[in-house]
């Protein structure tokens, strides 16, 4: 928008549009800048937490993977005992055995077994197990509220039954085991109290190599992991979790903590819910909760017992400060980064506009047709080749220009455009030519001066109730008026309306074309039809009809030439005939005087009665004719005649295109409720697919010997076409040359009032 002065308001320019994006993109980047930054910082924090999580986890499952060992290096020192290797030594020798030195070594394999269990106090159980016994016990000390039990023979049992006796006899000399943790079971039941039991098994050799047993320790795993958190107290929530699912939770509190079997877990926690579905995923978020796993190693072979420890911490305890310094220096350092983008763009486009400022000042004084268009069309920037193209625009539009107007000064219609109160804006050559009037005479004058009187008041009335509705009556459409030269005459002319809009003002234009000659035409050819119609087809049909007496008074007075030439001259006076009354048919339709004469009939019945007409004409062309009825009785409302000859058409072409001893097939269907179908299909050739388009078109003929009709006008299709959309229904067709070809007539189904439904 330009002030008074002619230049543009600030906030209209370009100019402060490209500072205000350079302010707002500066202010965005350094945004941005400050943003990244401090997520920067806010994640090397989190990382770092994370990675304090994780070593806490590691430092927690390394401590478990001791005490473990512990238990392994408990079982290996026991087995490798004296009394134990000539226990095994002494009951297994082939000779006399000597049972008060047997027992002997029993009692100190137990009293061995006692030091361990009182000296760790998470032990509750040592025994030996035989492997190569079905894994009964031989010895074996209990530990229950601080007190010793050495189990008596008769108590010991077989534990070959349990799930932890194949992992035993699998080891060679050199392993160690671990049994998944199970409630201690005796005799294959839990024992009271219900205690989570962990076991380690070291494998004792005979002097052979063979397996003979192993020593098995008892431990309680919940006790022994809470003396280990008592020791260790973690600065975050921890779980060990092993193979099965089973898991211990620590507690808030130092040295507390409780062990949950998988099977009695009725809402496992976060952590344990992700562990189980975490994959190969060592680092999780969820639930608000950072989650570090960290997979437990033992330091020697170990088999049967893998286990993982889990560290969790909530977000709340990750830090989330930043230093006020280094958050004082980054704001800093993008105010000043602002402030130096504005200073520099500001003088750059100053600079980089100057150049459009010039171009509009030159176009506005060039559209104003003050000077000449003056643009910097040498310039080597994008500018430069804007004012090449506007320059490329004015020179086309000049060539448009005149183009248009030589198009306008030398075409032959007359061309008026008036305003919307009907005064002449506009006229071409052919106008002033038309009408005798000079240019000058008609610019500024009404354009009913170009119309008779009784057209006046039309003209009139048709402006002023478009103004008034805004109904288009004759803006669109064609139509024929008369008009009034300058010497006074009237002549007829073709007027064409149209509307447009230009610089806020309606404006009509209309084209007007002298039509004298063509209404001479239009005269001449009715006199024409008249003609034919009075002096020819009455002649005509004298002959034909002397023919006919001829061919039947001759049939047999003349020799086979004769007789032939007869039949020839016959069919040649029925084709002009026809022809005759095709022409006169065409005439009527283009002039609407084709009359019709409406009855409801029923279509079964109708089309029944023009075919078994059209068997003679069947038989000639040696083909047959049969109608396929898919419908019962419905009624139509059409000409009889004209359905006749229009169908009748069809079958003529039909018969003359199928192949010889072929059917020609009659269908009468319903398509809907509301229209009533009948087909006309045949075998024949088929319309070549290039004058499909110009089937319906008059004196129109498939060209090639194969599909040119002998003896045909190329009028029936025509004329088809206009009686059945006279009737009210519609024609159409499909064709290939593989298939042939089906005509379909189409009329609306009529219901007689009265008639039952």
């Amino acid at each position: 928008m330009e002030n008074r002065s002619g230049k543009v308001a600030f906030y209209h320019s370009l100019r402060s549009r490209i500072m205000i994006l350079i302010c707002c993109l500066a202010a965005f980047a350094a945004t941005l800048i400050g943003w990244l930054s401090y997520t920067q910082s806010r994640q090397v924090q989190i990382d770092t937490f994370r990675t304090e999580l994780n070593g806490e986890a590691q430092i927690v499952g390394l401590r478990i993977s001791e005490m473990l060992g512990d238990m392994i290096e408990d079982a290996r020192i026991i087995s490798a005992s004296d009394s134990i290797t000539d226990y095994i030594a002494l009951s297994t020798s082939q000779g006399p055995v000597n049972p008060a030195v047997l027992a002997n070594l029993k009692r100190r394999i137990e009293y061995t077994f006692s030091s361990v269990l009182k000296v760790n106090a998470d032990y509750s159980q040592i025994r030996i197990i035989r492997t190569d016994a079905h894994g009964q016990e031989l010895v074996r000390v209990d530990k229950r509220n601080d007190q010793i039990a050495i189990i008596p023979p008769a108590r010991l049992q077989s534990k070959a039954q349990e799930p932890y006796f194949q992992i035993v006899q699998e080891m060679g000399p050199d392993d160690a085991a671990f049994s998944e943790v199970s409630l201690n079971r005796e005799n294959g039941e839990v024992s009271i109290p219900v205690t989570p039991t962990i076991r380690a098994f070291i494998p004792i050799m005979h002097s052979d190599g063979r397996q003979f047993g192993a020593i098995a320790i008892n431990a309680n795993i919940e006790s022994r992991l809470r003396e280990l958190f008592a020791h260790l107290p973690p600065r975050h929530g921890f779980a060990l979790v092993d193979g099965s699912g089973n898991y211990f939770l620590s507690g808030t509190e130092s040295g507390s903590g409780n062990w949950v079997m998988a099977h009695d877990a009725e809402a496992p926690p976060a952590m344990i819910n992700w562990l189980e579905n975490k994959a190969e995923q060592q680092s999780h978020f969820a639930d608000d909760h950072y989650f570090e796993y960290v997979p437990a190693t033992h330091s020697s072979p170990v088999k049967g017992f893998e286990f993982g420890v889990v560290s969790s911490a909530p977000r709340s305890a990750a830090p989330v400060s930043v230093s006020p310094l280094l958050l004082a220096d980054k704001i800093a350092f993008a105010t000043i980064a602002v402030l130096i983008s504005v200073g520099l763009a500001f003088f750059y486009v100053k600079h980089m506009t100057r150049p459009l400022n010039v171009m509009a000042r030159e176009i506005g004084a060039w559209s104003n047709k003050e000077a000449n268009l003056k643009l910097p069309i040498n310039a080597k920037d994008e500018i430069g080749e804007l004012a090449r193209s506007f320059n490329r625009l004015v020179n086309g539009l000049r060539q448009e220009e005149v183009k248009l107007s030589s198009i306008i000064e030398n075409v032959n219609d007359a061309l008026i455009v008036i305003r919307e109160n009907g005064l002449i804006e506009k006229v071409n050559p052919a106008c002033s030519r038309i009408f005798g009037y000079s240019e000058e005479e008609l610019l500024g004058r009404n354009v009913s001066m170009l119309m008779p009187e009784y057209e006046r008041r039309h003209h009139h009335s048709y402006l002023s109730n478009y103004k008034k509705t805004g109904k288009k009556k004759i803006i669109g459409v064609g139509r024929e008026i008369e008009c009034r030269a300058s010497n006074g005459n009237e002549f007829p002319a073709d007027l064409s309306v149209s509307e447009f809009e230009y610089q806020g003002q309606r404006y009509f234009c209309g084209i007007i074309r002298d039509i004298t000659e063509r209404r001479q035409m239009d005269r001449m050819r009715d006199e024409f039809v008249s003609t034919v119609n009075h002096e020819l087809r009455t002649p005509l049909s004298s002959v034909y009809g002397a023919i006919c007496i001829l061919h039947e008074k001759s049939l047999y007075q003349l020799d086979f030439q004769g007789r032939r030439l007869v039949d020839i001259a016959m069919v040649a006076s029925n084709q002009l005939s026809r022809l005759v009354d095709d022409i006169l048919d065409l005439e009527k339709i283009a002039h609407g005087k084709l009359e019709f004469s409406f009855e409801t009939r029923d279509l079964l019945s109708l089309t029944q009665d023009i075919v078994d007409n059209h068997q003679p004409l069947a038989l000639q062309n040696n083909v047959s004719l049969r109608v396929e009825a898919k419908m019962g009785n419905s009624t139509v409302r059409v000409d009889p005649y004209r359905f006749h000859q229009a169908l009748a058409n069809l079958l003529s072409n039909a018969c003359k295109f199928a192949p010889a001893r072929d059917e020609v097939l009659i269908i009468i269907s319903i398509l809907n409720d509301n229209i009533a179908r009948v087909s006309v299909q045949d075998n024949g050739p088929g319309i070549p697919d290039d004058f499909q388009p110009r089937v319906f078109e008059k004196f129109a003929q498939a060209d090639g010997s194969n599909t040119r009709s002998p003896g045909s006008s190329g009028l029936g299709l025509a004329i088809t076409k206009a009686l059945v959309e006279g009737m009210g229904g519609e024609v159409a067709f499909r064709s290939s040359p593989s298939t042939g070809t089906v005509f379909h007539i189409d009329m609306p189904i009529v219901t007689l009032l009265g008639k039952a439904a």
